[in-house]
């Protein structure tokens, strides 16, 4: 979790993404682990995080969050759409 009075969540959550990606680790705000993974996988995966908590702190603190990313942040799936749905039902 990203506390949101310390960072936008999307920007947080688009960095970390962003950088498990760039180390190889399909992430999308989970991960699905099974017995496929072996220990050196978790591993691997705890190592990503060592290195990624620490610099997205770093740029939190340092109000450089937003320009870390290589491109637009991530966009929440689901919008209120008013009473968009109410309307296509009548």
């Amino acid at each position: 979790m990203f506390d949101a009075s310390a960072v936008e969540p999307l920007l947080a959550r688009s960095y970390v993404q962003q950088e498990l990606i760039r180390r190889g680790v399909l992430w999308s705000g989970f991960h699905n682990l099974s017995w496929a993974h072996r220990e050196a996988d978790i591993a691997y995966l705890l190592g990503c995080y060592a290195e990624i908590v620490p610099a997205l702190a770093a740029h939190v603190a340092a109000g450089t969050l937003a320009g870390a990313l290589r491109g637009r942040p991530v966009e929440p799936v689901f919008r209120k759409l008013g009473n968009a749905a109410r309307k296509a039902a009548l």
